[in-house]
């Protein structure tokens, strides 16, 4: 009897300690089901801010590719416009085309006559040369040349359907070769070329010293030290007829001289710049 009351004693306290035990234990460490319930409230919390941070990259990586497509978008367009205007972007020329330089109120052509109805690639180019009041254009670099006309062309004026000059142009007259001629100029080397610059920045032309060839042969004279640019006009004048108005200039040794002559015969050829219409 009483080794059973001692075993029930013993029993009860061993229950009891149990129980303090559990709760002690619930106590220091939770349950599992809410450390569960804890860790899963952090980690949503995680992949909340981790999502937010995923969509602000994905934000500015989408800018940048616009960015980076706008730029690549604007550069090819100026590179289509610069090919698209002309063979030039800084003067927007091309063979037909010339914005000019309006000097002492005449709009000039930057560039020479090149082949009838062209001109040439670039200010220094020397283009080609003509004998007043005909369209056939002579080289300007081959000394001789084959089947040369020594004959003076007829007519007052260099007439229309034979002016080399592009749509739009036409070779001076008298008045506006003399107005170019009263502009500031000087004798310069303009990229490795030499020539005469007239005007004043920004509004200057550069005429190369082509040289001319002569009536009598044709054989090309003065390249490089004289200059001679055809007028409009002949002269009217009875032991004179056959001669017409031109530009010239030259620079040999220590002379530098510029004037507007009538002395060289009509069959000469010569250079022609053009100005506009």
């Amino acid at each position: 009897m009483c080794r059973c009351i001692w075993w029930g004693v013993i029993g009860r306290i061993f229950n009891n300690e149990k129980m303090l035990a559990v709760g002690y234990r619930r106590t220091l460490f939770p349950s599992k089901t809410k450390s569960i319930s804890c860790s899963l409230s952090e980690v949503e919390v995680w992949d909340i801010k981790a999502e937010k941070n995923k969509h602000q990259n994905r934000k500015k990586t989408n800018n940048n590719k616009i960015k980076n497509m706008t730029k690549k978008l604007l550069i090819t367009l100026s590179i289509f416009a610069l090919f698209a205007n002309g063979t030039k972007a800084s003067d927007n020329n091309s063979a037909t085309h010339d914005e000019g330089v309006v000097i002492n109120g005449v709009r000039w052509a930057t560039r020479n006559v090149d082949m009838p109805g062209t001109f040439a690639e670039t200010p220094e180019s020397f283009g080609m040369l003509f004998q007043w009041n005909r369209k056939k254009g002579w080289s300007a670099t081959d000394r001789e040349v084959a089947n040369w006309d020594r004959t003076n062309a007829k007519g007052a004026r260099w007439e229309k359907e034979n002016d080399p000059c592009p749509e739009g142009w036409r070779v001076p007259i008298y008045r506006e070769l003399d107005y170019l001629l009263r502009a500031d100029s000087e004798w310069v080397i303009q990229n490795g070329v030499n020539g005469r610059l007239f005007g004043t920045v920004p509004n200057q032309i550069f005429l190369p010293a082509v040289g001319w060839r002569p009536a009598n042969d044709g054989r090309l004279a003065g390249m490089n030290t004289h200059g001679t640019y055809w007028g409009n006009e002949n002269i009217n004048n009875t032991i004179i007829c056959d001669a017409a108005w031109h530009l010239g200039f030259d620079n040999i040794g220590n002379r530098n001289r510029m004037h507007i002559g009538f002395y060289i015969w009509r069959a000469n050829a010569a250079s022609v710049r053009c100005v506009a219409k």
